[in-house]
């Protein structure tokens, strides 16, 4: 495989009123890949988490993400993270939008490229108190041109939170 070369492109104008940010890199083509890959990693800011979601694409043909599923902004409108502390699950309390699907509702990452969004957890999930908080990135995608649910996870991410 040959080496990524990291390109970023801020996207996202509304990136600095949030904090939140979304990036696109290059990433290095895995033939054999199915499903892109997603990967988190979590930092403590004031009383809340931010979690960088980042989906990276190593297949040969361009993937259809639905935008809410990393959504540029940071806002988010549907459960995406599987949260605990200590063990214990944290419930989703934010925005569920239900939505009527359209081709405009996807955004295609390209073969060998990445997009990364980082996201606020306190928007959606009570993350005020102090613990070990687990983050799993968990979400469906359903392809606009072909039938059935695509789940994306990641590995979890660790946050020890004071």
């Amino acid at each position: 495989m040959k080496r990524a070369i990291i390109r970023v492109m801020l996207l996202a104008p509304l990136a600095l009123v949030f904090g939140c940010g979304y990036q696109e890199s290059m990433v290095a083509l895995d033939p054999s890949a199915v499903l892109p890959e997603c990967t988190v990693q979590a930092r403590q800011s004031m009383q809340d988490i931010i979690v960088r979601v980042t989906i990276a694409n190593h297949t040969q043909r361009s993937f259809q993400l639905m935008s809410w599923n990393l959504p540029k902004s940071g806002r988010m409108t549907t459960d995406l993270f599987q949260v605990t502390r200590d063990g214990v699950p944290v419930q989703y309390t934010g925005i569920m939008m239900k939505r009527e699907v359209s081709r405009s509702d996807y955004v295609s990452i390209p073969p060998g490229k990445a997009f990364s969004a980082d996201i606020p957890l306190q928007q959606g999930y009570d993350v005020r108190s102090s613990g070990k908080y687990t983050i799993v990135y968990s979400a469906f995608n359903s392809q606009f041109d072909s039938p059935g649910v695509k789940d994306l996870v990641s590995m979890p991410a660790t946050l020890t939170k004071h």
